[in-house]
């Protein structure tokens, strides 16, 4: 019996620094790939250089049907041309069927460099089942293999782009514009759960009721519902399972499972305080909530919806952010940061970083501080405090900042733009106009999503 492998290959960069796990690609699909082919998430591939492919085919008989589930010898090959006999790369694979379909990574047994890619605009993929001559046509190569080089063209600290964009073909430097989402009354804080985009709209203040959070499928794009809360909503965040509201005018916090049930209103803080919470963040076990009024930072259970601890931060803290041991709270009053451990619960320093902070973003390795009154961002080493750069935001009052995978994006308020910035130098890639007077700014794992109050939309770049 002789076997063909049908010509309907998907690939996938694995790319060294992401952290991926299994399972889909939050619901994106991938329009560049050919119909019947299958997305396969890619895996995390440890050791340090290599850059395998995950990649699936079809393996069909002579009369066209699947082969049987079993075991085959596949080599594959990597050439500059369609025709000529000379690999620039292979291997031996074995792979194992079901219903035809195989997936095996390419790149494993013999390192794939990277070189390939980045000296040859054109390549193509020779297939070989068993002992029988290579199968012709070859595959041409694109798109997702050219990541490689895109990863190490530069810096190898950089962080790479994520799945996500690999999938939808958006590793590359780009810009798209026109793309926005309506919303309600005054919207401000946003943040992403892994499959929807949550906005939180503070309302008219001439109309009772209509403080809400909406709901926007992150992939269609489409405002799904909205959901009531307390007034003046001033920050939402995401524990895992549940959606988190500060209610700056309210002085509480609202919380709900994200289909909406299971609402109830909680404390911000201890009775009798001026608390306003003003900014949420989750450490994987605790929800941080930055009051404001009381200058201090209270630590909700997220199970139990009990107040575990309180810590005393600055005067008038106003941001908050989590770099895996640490929690950075900017203070606008005092203009300084205190760092927290997280673990427990004690500060570790004050810095220094900047006249009028609004607002800071881990990037894996630092944390950006933007300052406001300055337009400009300090890039801070989170390990050691060390101050590596202060850069020039180029637009007028930045107060948000978010981070892509592999660029720094500032949301400027009265510029009605935002700026990008490459990640491991700060120079400005470029500067994009948005809405007017954006205040928060939302990576997806895909696109940037840049809330607009003025406006009442979402701009997503």
């Amino acid at each position: 019996m002789s076997i063909r492998p049908v010509i309907v290959i998907t690939f996938l960069a694995v790319l060294i620094g992401a952290a991926i796990g299994g399972g889909t690609l939050l619901g994106r699909s991938l329009s560049a790939s050919p119909p019947a082919s299958v997305v396969v998430s890619p895996q995390l591939q440890s050791s340090t250089g290599q850059y395998p492919f995950t990649m699936q085919g079809l393996l069909l008989d002579e009369n066209g049907d699947p082969v049987s589930n079993s075991s085959h010898s596949l080599t594959f090959a990597i050439y500059d041309d369609p025709d000529v006999s000379a690999a620039l790369w292979s291997e031996s694979r074995t792979v194992f069927t079901l219903n035809g379909l195989f997936t095996t990574e390419l790149g494993v047994v013999k390192e794939i460099e990277s070189d390939i890619f980045a000296n040859n605009s054109k390549t193509w993929l020779g297939i070989r089942v068993e002992f029988n001559p290579e199968l012709r046509p070859r595959v041409r190569m694109s798109y997702s293999p050219y990541a490689i080089h895109a990863v190490t063209a530069g810096s190898l600290i950089k962080v790479p782009p994520s799945p996500e964009r690999v999938a939808v073909l958006r590793w590359y430097e780009t810009n798209e514009t026109g793309i926005g989402v309506d919303l309600d009354d005054r919207p401000g804080a946003i943040a992403y759960d892994g499959k929807f985009m949550w906005v939180a709209n503070q309302g008219d203040d001439d109309v009772s009721g209509d403080d809400a959070v909406t709901k926007i499928d992150a992939y269609t794009r489409k405002a799904i519902a909205n959901f009531p809360v307390g007034t003046n909503p001033s920050a939402v965040a995401f524990d895992g399972e549940n959606i988190w509201v500060a209610n700056y005018g309210s002085n509480d916090l609202t919380k709900f499972k994200v289909d909406g049930t299971k609402k109830r209103t909680l404390p911000a803080g201890a009775p009798g305080k001026g608390i306003r919470p003003v900014a949420l963040a989750f450490d994987g076990e605790f929800m941080w909530v930055v009051n404001e009024g009381d200058g201090e930072v209270v630590l909700y259970d997220v199970n139990d919806e009990t107040i575990s601890r309180t810590v005393a931060v600055g005067d008038s803290p106003s941001k908050i952010a989590f770099d895996g041991e640490l929690m950075w709270v900017l203070n606008s009053g005092t203009r300084n940061v205190t760092r927290i451990n997280a673990k427990t619960g004690a500060e570790v320093d004050r810095i220094k970083a900047g006249d009028g902070q609004s607002a800071l973003v881990f990037d894996g390795t630092s944390m950006w501080v933007v300052d406001e009154g300055d337009n400009s961002v300090t890039k801070i080493r989170a390990s050691d405090a060390e101050i590596l750069g202060t850069f020039d935001v180029g637009g007028s009052r930045p107060i948000a900042i978010g981070f892509d995978g592999s660029s720094i994006w500032t949301a400027n308020r009265n510029g009605n733009n935002v700026t990008k910035f490459n990640q491991s130098d700060g120079t400005i890639i470029g500067t994009y106009s948005v809405g007017r007077t954006p205040v928060d700014i939302a990576f997806d794992g895909v696109y940037m999503w840049i809330v607009s109050q003025e406006d009442d939309k979402v701009t997503i770049k």
